[in-house]
């Protein structure tokens, strides 16, 4: 009876073990499954977060860490359609020996380049005449004209500057570009208006768009014409005098210009002393008769 139970016993103990068994394995296969299907799932979900993550500077790879996409080095002018913008200004001193002449062969060398003269003076002085010319030529023309000036007497002074003014040009052709579209989009706005109200509304706005448009237009111009046209300033002196006295007579017109200055000086100073010497002779009689009255 004893060994009957005992079997029995040991048949349930064996029952339950099975059962614990068989809810560990399908708890481990549950867990690999799920498992599987996370991985999955973060797989196929990545996807269209691939997009966002691309757009944010970064890429996904299955295999790694998301690492930062390289980025796109910005356009340069000659990329984004501009030539660079240069404004070149060239100031140059001469020494000839005809000053009248050398103007004249200059206005020559303008006009054979395509260039034109903005201004042009001659002044006459003691010690000889003195010229100022202001002349534009083409860009590309700039370094032959130069040469040439060069030639025509000695260089006593030289100075060209470039100014860049690439930054302010795009600057200001984006603008006039989006003015331009918002003039397009106000004359679509005017066409279906209904009401005078409306109307002179939207004609308030387009005059002032095209009030900007003329004004940046303008300067768009002048950037041009500056940029196309270089400018040299010149000026010419004439040969320097060389003087032909004597060094005794230099002596003596030094002599004669300090005599003059010393006697300057003593009529200044006299005029200063002379109201002090009249109120002390002044004081001298008093004191004199105030003494003899005493006496008496």
């Amino acid at each position: 009876m004893i060994k009957k139970n005992y079997g029995k016993q040991t048949s349930k103990i064996l029952i339950v073990i099975l059962i614990l068994a068989l809810i560990a394995g399908a708890g481990c296969v549950g867990d690999y499954g799920s498992s599987s299907g996370q991985q999955k799932g973060v797989y196929i979900e990545s996807m269209p977060a691939m997009d966002s993550a691309q757009e944010a500077g970064f890429y996904y790879d299955t295999a790694s860490a998301p690492r930062p996409v390289p980025e796109t080095p910005p356009a340069t002018p000659d990329q984004a359609g501009f030539e660079r913008k240069v404004i070149t200004t060239s100031d140059i001193s001469l020494r000839v020996t005809n000053v009248s002449g050398t103007m004249d062969t200059i206005t020559g060398i303008t006009l054979a380049s395509g260039g034109f003269m903005s201004s042009s003076s001659i002044n006459a002085y003691d010690s000889g005449e003195m010229g100022r010319m202001t002349i534009r030529i083409p860009q590309g023309d700039f370094e032959p004209v130069m040469t040439k000036l060069k030639t025509l007497g000695k260089v006593t002074n030289l100075e060209t500057r470039g100014q860049d003014v690439t930054e302010e040009y795009i600057d200001l052709d984006a603008r006039v570009n989006n003015l331009k579209r918002q003039e397009t989009r106000l004359l679509e706005i005017l066409n279906m208006t209904t009401t005078v109200e409306e109307v002179l509304n939207v004609e308030r706005e387009l005059g002032r768009v095209r009030g900007e448009i003329e004004s940046i237009t303008g300067r768009l111009k002048y950037l041009d014409n500056m940029v196309s046209l270089a400018t040299i300033n010149i000026n010419i002196m004439g040969p320097e005098q060389i003087s032909s006295e004597l060094g005794i007579v230099s002596s003596i017109k030094e002599a004669v210009s300090g005599f003059v200055t010393t006697i300057n000086v003593l009529i200044v100073l006299t005029g200063y002393l002379l109201p002090l010497i009249i109120l002390l002779g002044l004081g001298l009689i008093i004191a004199k008769a105030w003494r003899r009255r005493r006496i008496h």
